[in-house]
C-alpha cells in the first residue's frame, strides 16, 4: 500500500478516485453460469487510518464515508463491500434463473 501512496502523493480530487471490484459465477449441473458483480466506489485517502480489514482498506474511503474501510470495520464490511454487493446480485440473479 505504501507504494501507491508515494505515486499517488501529488495526485489530488479526482486522480485519487478507485473502485473495488468483485465477480462472482455460479455455474450449474449443466454448465450455465450465473453471475454477480459487486462494486464498491471511492477515493484513495492520504494517509492510512484504522486497523481493520486487510490490503487497501485502512487508504480506500467509500462514497459517501468520511472513514476509510479500515476505520469502518468488519460488520461496515460485511453490508457494503463489494464482496457484499456481488453475493447480493448473484442471489438475485440466481432467483431470477430458476
Amino acid at each position: 500500500m505504501g507504494w501507491a501512496l508515494r505515486e499517488l502523493s501529488s495526485v489530488e480530487g479526482d486522480g485519487r478516485r478507485a473502485r473495488y471490484v468483485s465477480e462472482l459465477v455460479a455455474l450449474s449441473p449443466d454448465g450455465e453460469e450465473i453471475r454477480g458483480t459487486g462494486t464498491l466506489a471511492g477515493r484513495i485517502a492520504e494517509a492510512p487510518a484504522g486497523g481493520g480489514g486487510f490490503g487497501f482498506d485502512p487508504v480506500f474511503v467509500p462514497e459517501g464515508e468520511g472513514r476509510t474501510v479500515g476505520e469502518l470495520g468488519d460488520e461496515w464490511k460485511a453490508q457494503h463491500s463489494h464482496r457484499a454487493n456481488a453475493a447480493r446480485a448473484l442471489l438475485r440473479n440466481l432467483g431470477q434463473a430458476r
